[in-house]
């Protein structure tokens, strides 16, 4: 009853928060919460592997599959919070104690159901449950971005299917904690297919068996936490190119492609552009987050997604004018941004795809030159909207937040904040220490300002805020006014957190010359000999932001 309680008062609070704020009215149900939220009965575990071993039935769309699930008891309780969609049939759920296994009951209460156990689970213990279940998993309609399973076939007519779940969440096809803020320490991923058939996922291929029954099995091993969403496969007729790439540490990197045989020849080329890639990356943000489970690419019949040492590309091979594929490129960035370096709820996702987003361009410098880097930042402004924040106010609930301004808005805001520190190597030390110092970890979007405040030595806090909580972006407020040869050039920021700071690059006369302005919300003036307002200009070149200027 306590737990009902405290759900209906979040659901009313979160409803009232986005009337009152005038942002994405929305409500949610008890089962959004239990969803979104580090419930009682999640926060009381803590897991440490999966062992998903599931077998395809091609033909009906169906699977059969059983998932342990080895968790480390973190207060002592008798009931734990685990996650599966409705439409697949949790068959039996069983304690694993060695060989033997005690049948356990269940309560499911929407997606979310908890497992009873006959006697409470002391601290500090390790304990096993194994969930059977079965059914037709869920077909995504829009994949990637509306989850599930894709059933398809190749141009030669043989199956070919994958999944994807950001933001729908992993139980839309196994059972799991389905909580952003606890990764397993590891998994093992086994997958049952029709002979003729592979099937590529995450990590290292540690295993292949043919089985009696016309099935081969496929084992695969991560060794690394793993966000939930980013476990995935594909499976159809695949062919593998192998290759390694030397990194600066001079350890040898394995690079592994598993593509439609088709494909085959077109990838060996194409793909060759990743080695490129992956150094750039070194050298921005540091060593490759996963080495031991390498680097993979597996063609999926979606566009793409960032699922860990096994991107999903589906991007028919094509390079933007740029001389770079997208695909590749922005979800690999996610291997820093995101598999690396994670958030622990759907509404700080701007720190995995700002980043990454972010990242295209900073690539792009190092690949061409700025000037290219820079043409490339500003193709991406017209996609801004500016409607709503960057961060929603719904914490805590299975919200979805899937926004263009979490992509390029928040590309932008550290664009400009790059811009306003005028300190090309502080930033790339930042950068690198950030990725670096929160690799395998969660963090939220206050350690993001903490982090960028403390390393800068600077009260960056007023400019995120802005970016992030509110919609409309600052507005740079310019009167000029000229008696004689003497001009008075006034200006302050127009925006609504009252303590923006941004200080601002402007051109102003004839031959234009550089001027950086320490700009707050209080109007400040400078002497300048005789300007005229169409001989002033504001930087919006390396700066997102709106400019007023009157004479």
């Amino acid at each position: 009853m306590r737990r009902i309680v405290k759900i209906s008062f979040t659901v009313c609070f979160l409803f009232l928060y986005s009337c009152l704020s005038g942002v994405l009215a929305q409500t949610f149900t008890a089962a959004d919460t239990l969803m979104g939220s580090n419930t009682p009965e999640r926060a009381c575990f803590d897991v440490l592997h999966y062992h998903l071993q599931m077998r395809f039935w091609v033909e009906s769309k169906s699977v059969n599959a059983h998932n342990d699930i080895r968790f480390r008891v973190q207060t002592a309780t008798q009931q734990i919070q685990l996650e599966l969609v409705k439409n697949l049939k949790i068959d039996s759920v069983f304690l694993i104690k060695g060989f033997e296994k005690q049948k356990l009951s269940i309560m499911r209460q929407g997606r979310s159901f908890y497992v009873n156990f006959p006697q409470i689970l002391p601290q500090n213990s390790v304990q096993t449950v194994r969930v059977h279940y079965s059914g037709s998993p869920q077909i995504a309609k829009n994949p990637p971005w509306d989850g599930g399973f894709t059933w398809a076939k190749d141009k030669n007519n043989k199956p070919w299917a994958a999944v994807s779940c950001q933001g729908i969440g992993a139980s839309v096809w196994l059972p799991c904690k389905d909580y952003l803020g606890d990764e397993p320490d590891s998994v093992l991923l086994s997958y049952e297919a029709p002979n003729g058939l592979f099937v590529a996922s995450n990590g290292n291929l540690v295993q292949k068996e043919t089985l009696a029954d016309a099935h081969t099995r496929y084992t695969w091993a991560v060794s690394y936490p793993i966000n939930p969403y980013g476990m995935s496969f594909v499976m159809g007729n695949l062919a593998h190119i192998s290759d390694t790439l030397e990194l600066a540490s001079g350890d040898m990197l394995p690079l592994d492609y598993y593509v439609l045989q088709q494909n085959k020849q077109k990838a060996e080329k194409h793909f060759q552009q990743s080695k490129k890639m992956l150094l750039i990356f070194e050298e921005l943000f540091g060593p490759y987050p996963f080495p031991r489970d390498g680097f993979a690419l597996l063609e999926t019949p979606f566009w793409g997604m960032e699922h860990q040492s096994g991107i999903a590309y589906g991007n028919d091979y094509k390079n933007t004018p740029y001389g770079f594929d997208f695909i590749i490129l922005h979800e690999s960035g996610h291997e820093y941004f995101g598999n690396s370096l994670s958030v622990s709820d759907n509404a700080e996702l701007w720190i995995h795809e700002s980043f990454t987003t972010y990242a295209e361009t900073m690539f792009l410098e190092k690949l061409s030159n700025p000037t290219t880097a820079l043409n490339y930042l500003n193709g991406q402004k017209t996609l801004i909207a500016n409607k709503k924040p960057i961060v929603p106010p719904h914490f805590g609930v299975n919200y979805n937040y899937h926004d263009n301004d979490i992509y390029y808005k928040g590309a932008w805001m550290l664009h400009s904040i790059r811009t306003s520190l005028n300190n090309e190597p502080l930033w790339f030390e930042l950068i690198k220490s950030f990725v670096t110092e929160f690799a395998y970890s969660h963090l939220s979007t206050q350690q993001v300002i903490d982090f960028f405040c403390q390393k800068t030595q600077k009260d960056l806090k007023p400019i995120f805020e802005q970016y992030l909580y509110q919609a409309e972006i600052p507005e740079l407020v310019v009167k000029i006014s000229t008696k004689g040869k003497q001009a008075k050039l006034s200006y302050n920021w127009n925006a609504k957190v009252q303590s923006f700071n941004m200080p601002v690059r402007v051109y102003v006369g004839i031959p234009e010359r550089e001027l950086w302005l320490n700009a707050t919300n209080e109007v400040q003036e400078i002497q300048l000999t005789s300007l005229e307002a169409k001989h002033f200009r504001a930087d919006l070149q390396n700066f997102l932001m709106l400019v007023k200027v009157s004479q």
